[in-house]
């Protein structure tokens, strides 16, 4: 089945008014291919492509010692704020082409990461000393 290879996740935005997610991906040559896909379809695609990546993720746990590097995202921006109702901490962090990931944390799985976070920050590696 050949085809293009799938690099990164070059943009992502929405149309509200058009109902349709605009995305961009960047394939092995270095192409950039715009995809336009409607509310009805993305639903389709998404819940697809959802099912197989926990498909392609238990099988690979299942072998495991066979790492495979997995692409990082860098964080523009990041949005935090208690939920008044719940008391759980709401995390958002924005990628540089403004895609959001989203999560709910309580109190203390939040207060355990920002002591992560500052412990982690403040270690001093000397770059490339893996």
């Amino acid at each position: 089945m050949p085809g293009h290879i799938v690099q990164n996740l070059a943009d992502a935005s929405v149309d509200t008014n058009g109902r349709a997610i605009h995305f961009t991906l960047t394939v092995t040559d270095g192409a950039q291919i715009l995809f336009v896909m409607g509310y009805a379809p993305s639903t389709q695609v998404i819940g697809a492509l959802g099912r197989a990546f926990l498909q392609l993720h238990a099988a690979l746990e299942k072998s495991k010692g066979k790492l495979e590097a997995i692409p990082l995202e860098h964080v523009k921006h990041a949005h935090i704020q208690q939920d008044r109702l719940t008391g759980n901490v709401i995390f958002q962090m924005i990628t540089p082409a403004g895609i959001p990931y989203n999560f709910v944390l309580t109190a203390k799985a939040a207060s355990d990461i920002a002591d992560m976070l500052k412990t982690e920050s403040a270690r001093r590696y000397q770059p490339g000393s893996a």
